[in-house]
C-alpha cells in the first residue's frame, strides 16, 4: 500500500492515500488494546441483553425508576459508528450500578463476573474519556469557522443558484462538481478530492479480473492500458461509430 502509494505520488503529488471504507471501522476497533477492547466487548454483550429484548427493556427501565435513576433507558443501540460510542459508554457508566442490580435479579453471573473483574472500571472510565476526546475533535474538525473564506462565499453563492440545486438532485455527486468545476473552482476541487477518498477495493478486485481476462493465452499483448480503459468504463463505446471510420481492408 506505501509502496503504491510513493511511486503514485512521484507522477502526481496531489494524489492523496487513503484506506478502503469497507474496512476502515475494523481497522479503527483492532487498534484498542486488549484489555480496553475486553471492556468494550462486555459492554456490548451487557448492552445486548437488555436491549435486543423487549422484556428485557421494560424490567430494566422499572427498575431504574423504583431506584430513582436519573435515566430509565439503558443505552442506544450498539451498532453504532466508531465516534458515536461515546454515546452509549457514558450512559453505561452512568447506570453501572443500576446494571449490576439488574444482572443479579436475572442471574446473569457470568456478565456480573466481567463488571466485577480486575481494572473494569478504570478501563470502563479510560474508554469514555477517549471517546469523548475523539468525538470533539471530530466535531471541531466540522466546525464551519475553519472553513477558508472563498469556500464559504462559493458555497453561499451555489446554495442559492437555482441551476446549481437542480443539477445538485439530478445528477451524481461526480458528474455535478465536474460540471461546476469552471465556477465554483476551489469548492470543487475539495469536494472532488473528498470523493475520491471514498475508495473501495470492490473497484481494484474489477479491474484485476478484468486484466485476467484480457491477458490470456489467447491474447497475450504487453501494453493494455488502452484495453482496460474501455473495458472498465462505464461509457458505452459505439462500436459501429468507429468501424465506419476505419477502411475495409481489400482482397488481392
Amino acid at each position: 500500500m506505501f509502496w503504491v502509494h510513493y511511486k503514485v505520488k512521484k507522477k502526481n503529488f496531489l494524489v492523496v492515500g487513503t484506506h478502503c471504507i469497507i474496512h476502515r471501522k475494523a481497522l479503527a476497533v483492532k487498534t484498542l488494546p486488549v484489555e480496553l477492547m475486553d471492556s468494550l466487548n462486555a459492554v456490548i454483550k451487557i448492552v445486548n441483553l437488555i436491549k435486543t429484548s423487549a422484556l428485557n427493556t421494560q424490567l430494566f427501565a422499572q427498575l431504574c425508576r423504583d431506584i430513582g435513576a436519573d435515566h430509565e433507558i439503558s443505552l442506544f443501540h450498539t451498532n453504532v459508528l466508531w465516534l458515536s460510542k461515546v454515546n452509549m459508554l457514558e450512559r453505561f457508566s452512568e447506570l453501572k450500578d443500576e446494571v449490576e442490580v439488574f444482572l443479579e435479579n436475572q442471574m446473569k453471573f457470568d456478565l456480573l463476573a466481567l463488571l466485577h473483574s480486575k481494572d473494569f472500571g478504570l478501563s470502563l472510565a479510560y474508554l469514555v474519556d477517549i471517546f469523548e476526546v475523539l468525538n470533539t475533535l471530530n466535531r471541531k474538525l466540522e466546525d464551519v469557522s475553519n472553513v477558508p473564506v472563498i469556500l464559504q462565499e462559493e458555497f453561499l453563492d451555489m446554495k442559492y443558484n437555482s441551476s446549481a440545486i437542480d443539477d445538485f438532485n439530478n445528477l451524481s455527486l461526480e458528474k455535478f462538481w465536474v460540471k461546476y468545476l469552471p465556477m465554483y473552482l476551489d469548492l470543487s476541487q475539495l469536494a472532488l478530492r473528498v470523493l475520491v477518498q471514498f475508495s473501495s477495493t470492490y473497484l481494484c478486485e474489477t479491474g484485476f479480473s478484468t486484466l485476467v481476462l484480457i491477458k490470456s493465452k489467447y491474447r497475450s499483448r504487453m501494453f493494455v492500458e488502452a484495453d482496460l480503459c474501455c473495458a472498465l468504463s462505464e461509457t458505452t463505446p459505439r462500436i459501429k461509430n468507429i468501424v465506419t471510420t476505419k477502411q475495409i481492408q481489400q482482397s488481392h
